[in-house]
């Protein structure tokens, strides 16, 4: 198994021991399939090379991703409770974009205010991986609602209830579902 797969596992078994998600309801057989992966992509305001020590030991993409999976995930437990509050983007409340904008932006990638800013940003994929955002379509036609995948078709989101773990699988979410996009290196 590849060490980001390994990570990605364990981080999101500690991620659901501190929040239970919601039980699937969905069979398997409705499930998206994870698809491979397209060639690295570069996160939403990287600029390459950062410093000597870069050029002199470059870390693999794959233990990149992992260690931002790690900080990011880390955050998003944190935030787990804080109430939903309508344009927030602090620990005194958040909305959906400004949960995602604030986790990524902890993390050093600087991301859109706006759900359809943050769609715009990603690069669509077939099947989300941990880390990437993913999309529905709510109040409004087109991307009106964003959250952040954790694997086992469960993503963290600031909704109503405020910050929370959700399933994908949810006949809520399900319907609404409109896709996927990176803004991590894939590995």
């Amino acid at each position: 198994m590849r060490i980001a797969a390994r990570f990605a596992t364990a981080a999101l078994a500690s991620f659901l021991l501190l929040a239970p998600p919601v039980l699937a309801a969905t069979p398997p057989a409705h499930r998206a399939p994870l698809l491979p992966r397209p060639a690295a992509v570069l996160p939403v305001g990287h600029r390459g090379v950062t410093g000597a020590s870069d050029v002199a030991r470059p870390a693999s993409t794959a233990t990149a991703r992992s260690r931002i999976l790690s900080r990011l995930f880390a955050l998003l437990r944190s935030a787990i409770g804080i109430p939903y509050l309508w344009g927030g983007i602090s620990r005194l409340g958040f909305d959906c974009s400004g949960l995602v904008q604030w986790a990524f932006a902890h993390v050093g990638i600087v991301l859109p205010r706006t759900t359809w800013g943050q769609y715009q940003a990603g690069t669509p994929v077939a099947a989300p991986r941990p880390g990437d955002l993913v999309f529905f379509t709510t109040y409004a036609p087109g991307p009106s609602h964003v959250g952040v995948y954790v694997g086992n078709h469960q993503f963290v989101q600031a909704g109503d209830s405020g910050v929370h773990v959700s399933s994908l699988d949810a006949a809520y979410w399900f319907a609404r579902y409109i896709g996927a996009r990176s803004v991590l290196p894939r590995s």
